[in-house]
């Protein structure tokens, strides 16, 4: 949350949640966290828009073998792209599965460009596990390559569909250097998140930051420690409101009465006490 500057209780939810799309432990917490905040530091997006890729597209990229570096990896070259985390995974995810199973169209196109098992850029092993994703973006890469402009988008749309087209045609003509050069730096990242945390933190800023999480936390353990005080008190509240609107009509009516009387005394008499002090000097 230090490190790139985000609402601690949105980096916590997060990092849970990819955690379990991954099926990792929390012993793994560390190195997910570092991976995150490299990820978000070496390409246009942020730790949200990596959340909530993985939460869109963890599963099927945990199905098909590759982990949270190429999830990662992909969700900043769609940033780069000005495409958000949400709208990149839920391309990748409707894309695997056109890819694994591709309608009659694209089919066809798929061995016109060599992209059938078998075939010089297959996607697939001939085992039916799905290639690295490295692989996989190198591989259409180079049987898009040689294509029209027109020829792409056909291609695209009978591939991946129409409304995904676009953003598959994003991560195809991506240089497959340069997707691998973003997949390769988050191989070696031990320390990432502390040493941008460490890093960001220094000076008058981080200590005001620092303020402000200490009083977050104040704030919960404080409600945590009377809140069982708080609770009987509302209780003991909700028993004398049931047992008033258990009286008759005319008994409510003189406890009211006599409520009210109480309540201008008081103000009445602090009045006649500073009178009687006045009178008095």
């Amino acid at each position: 949350a230090a490190g790139t500057g985000t609402d601690l209780s949105e980096v916590t939810s997060g990092l849970g949640n990819s955690l379990k799309m991954f099926g990792a432990s929390s012993s793994d917490a560390s190195k997910y966290s570092d991976v995150l905040a490299k990820a978000q530091a070496q390409a246009n997006t942020t730790t949200s828009e990596l959340c909530s890729s993985i939460s869109v597209a963890g599963p099927i990229c945990k199905t098909v073998g590759w982990d949270v570096k190429d999830l990662a990896t992909l969700t900043g070259v769609f940033g780069n792209a000005g495409i958000s985390g949400s709208e990149g995974a839920n391309a990748l995810k409707t894309g695997l599965a056109r890819l694994a199973s591709p309608a009659s169209e694209g089919a066809k196109s798929m061995d016109k460009l060599g992209l059938s098992t078998g075939q010089t850029y297959a996607i697939f092993n001939e085992n039916g596990t799905l290639k690295s994703m490295p692989e996989v973006i190198g591989n259409l890469n180079k049987a898009f390559s040689g294509l029209t402009d027109q020829e792409k988008i056909e291609a695209a749309s009978n591939i991946f569909g129409k409304n995904q087209m676009s953003k598959w045609l994003t991560l195809i003509q991506a240089s497959p250097e340069d997707v691998s050069g973003l997949r390769n730096a988050l191989d070696d990242v031990t320390g990432a998140s502390n040493d941008m945390a460490t890093a960001l933190m220094s000076g008058t800023g981080g200590t005001i930051e620092q303020l402000k999480s200490t009083f977050d936390v104040l704030k919960v353990t404080v409600g945590e420690a009377v809140a069982p005080a708080f609770q009987k008190l509302m209780e003991n509240v909700i028993g004398v409101m049931n047992r008033f609107m258990e009286l008759d009509p005319h008994t409510q009516k003189l406890i009211t009465t006599i409520a009210g009387i109480a309540a201008a005394i008081g103000p009445l008499l602090i009045v006649i006490g500073k009178m009687a002090t006045g009178i008095g000097a």
